[in-house]
């Protein structure tokens, strides 16, 4: 800071007081250094002050200059404005403002702001002050808020292809609704509605019932057609690029399909599986994965996620195939693991019917009989004897089933592949 109060003493310009203060706001208005703010949140609550209590302890007796505001916020500036009407007295409507100064153990707020004489309370460092934060604290809001639109200027110009490109499925929803967002909608959608709360140009108040499109300009009602049109093409358009295994959903997976896939990759391709469906996930990751995804449409919380009932029987297969493959390295983030286990019994008679296939009649001799039964969380274990009744000798053969494959091995190292759901 600069204290210039000797120079117009010693020279006496009467009219000194004005022409620098307005030199400096015009030096600003062209040269202030403008960084990005923190956050969305201007609220004052969101501000530290510093040791002494002030964001700008001198502002009262000394005249400001850029490089004192350039590193300060939006919401710093905003503050920091209001700190010099505080340290006169100034009580605020803004309850953000008022909490935040009542903190402040220099604060004694007694005038109303309607009582407040700016012109008679403020010195000309303050007056001065007060007019060159706001220039900066206005360019910082412009920038803040410009920042946090996908597309700030939808309501004045008409949007082109190159501007949509390479946009997620979530950006183009958020860039349409922030169309109504800035005529101050309101969204039932949760989701939408936590998104445009955390904007700091955000003021809704208007019911999704009671808002009229009409407020509309006519670039606005075109965009919001165009990205519209752009998100069902999207969908359309959904190719097998944006999926690690696009057919998880028509066909059975095989060794050749996931042999050369990382764990964390088939950990993906598993849960693309409920995703497809519309499944939403706690798993972070898992969730901005999928955001990302033009086909994905998040609906369902997981709670309600019913996997017997949505999944069909090549992704219910395919889930376990996955599963068996995925090892113990990422979380598992299913509804119900139980869903996808073979039944027990299910592969007991699998195994009886493939034994059964193996005599060319196709029924099983009279010999044939179930000799072992059990089962553990992955495997079932099946041993079937067959009796000679001419030489009364008894052949065991001896079967582990895994349940969440259907993949078993015989006692000569035959290997089975059941597929209840086929």
């Amino acid at each position: 800071m600069k204290n210039i109060s000797g120079i117009r003493k010693k020279h006496g310009y009467a009219s000194v007081n004005i022409i620098i203060p307005v030199l400096l706001i015009f030096a600003t208005i062209i040269s202030c250094s403008v960084q990005a703010a923190v956050g969305p949140s201007l609220k004052a609550t969101t501000v530290k002050p510093g040791r002494s209590g002030y964001i700008l302890p001198n502002s009262d007796i000394e005249y400001l200059e850029e490089e004192d505001l350039k590193d300060l916020t939006a919401a710093e500036l905003r503050v920091a404005r209001n700190e010099i009407y505080a340290r006169r007295g100034r009580k605020f409507k803004d309850k953000d403002l008022q909490e935040y100064f009542n903190a402040r153990s220099w604060y004694n707020g007694r005038f109303s702001p309607d009582k407040f004489d700016e012109a008679g309370l403020l010195n000309v460092y303050e007056k001065a002050n007060v007019s060159l934060i706001k220039q900066c604290e206005n360019a910082k809001t412009q920038e803040l808020e410009f920042s946090e639109y996908i597309f700030a200027n939808s309501d004045s110009r008409y949007l082109k292809e190159a501007d949509l490109e390479g946009l997620s499925a979530r950006s183009l929803r958020i860039a349409r609704n922030e169309i109504y967002a800035r005529r101050g909608r309101l969204f039932k959608d949760k989701d939408l509605q936590a998104y445009f709360d955390s904007c700091s140009w955000y003021d809704g108040r208007i019911k999704p019932e009671k808002f009229d499109s009409q407020v509309f300009n006519k670039y606005e009602s075109k965009n919001i057609s165009f990205i519209r049109k752009w998100e069902n093409s999207l969908g359309k358009k959904a190719s097998s690029k944006d999926y690690i295994l696009p057919d998880s959903d028509k066909e059975y997976l095989t060794f050749d399909d996931v042999c050369n896939l990382s764990t964390k990759t088939i950990w993906l391709a598993k849960n693309e599986i409920y995703a497809r469906h519309g499944r939403l996930f706690k798993n972070e990751e898992l969730q901005t994965y999928f955001d990302n995804c033009s086909w994905y449409k998040g609906k369902i919380k997981p709670a309600k996620f019913d996997a017997a009932e949505i999944l069909n029987k090549y992704e219910k297969a395919n889930v376990a195939f996955l599963k068996s493959w995925e090892g113990d390295s990422e979380t598992e983030d299913t509804s119900s693991p139980d869903d996808m286990y073979y039944d027990p019994e299910e592969i007991r008679d699998m195994v009886w019917a493939y034994y059964v296939d193996l005599y060319e009649d196709g029924e099983a001799p009279d010999t044939l009989e179930m000799d072992e039964f059990s089962y553990d969380e992955k495997y079932v274990y099946v041993s079937l004897c067959y009796s000679s009744g001419e030489d009364d000798w008894t052949e065991a053969n001896y079967y582990s089933v895994n349940r969440y494959t259907g993949i078993g091995k015989g006692k000569w190292d035959e290997i089975i592949d059941f597929n209840p759901w086929a």
